[in-house]
């Protein structure tokens, strides 16, 4: 009776991981993600002069990346294509964490159900990049 109710808890404990596992957005291996979205946050001493120029770069952001895509292959290669280039590199993902290498760059994504989010912060702004797929 033990060793059932031993089996039955990692069987219960292998079920939830994978339920986890899933609810993170699962494996990006063979998936291409479109862009959708930026988001920004500002710390508060970022002043309303500097938020109104951010928010002029942002629009512009949006404009220009329209339709840009990151597609992570089956293997370990990762394009990313927009309408005037084309990168490739490689990718290794770890739970929710996907970290892309191109030309010798790192840059980490994290897996959030069907997006992708690509997060940067530096002097009280936050710029949240959305892919979805």
């Amino acid at each position: 009776m033990k060793r059932i109710a031993k089996y039955l808890i990692a069987m219960l404990a292998i079920a939830l991981a994978v339920v986890t596992f899933a609810a993170c957005g699962g494996d990006v291996a063979g998936n291409t993600y479109t862009f959708d979205n930026v988001e920004v946050s500002y710390a508060s001493d970022v002043t309303d002069e500097e938020k109104a120029m951010m928010d002029e770069t942002i629009a512009s952001m949006k404009e220009s990346m329209a339709g840009q895509t990151i597609a992570f292959g089956d293997d370990d290669k990762v394009t990313m294509t927009s309408s005037n280039y084309k990168q490739e590199g490689t990718y290794v993902q770890d739970g929710d964490t996907v970290t892309v290498t191109v030309d010798g760059v790192e840059t980490e994504l994290k897996v959030d159900g069907n997006k992708i989010i690509v997060e940067q912060s530096q002097d009280g702004v936050t710029l949240k990049m959305i892919f979805k797929k």
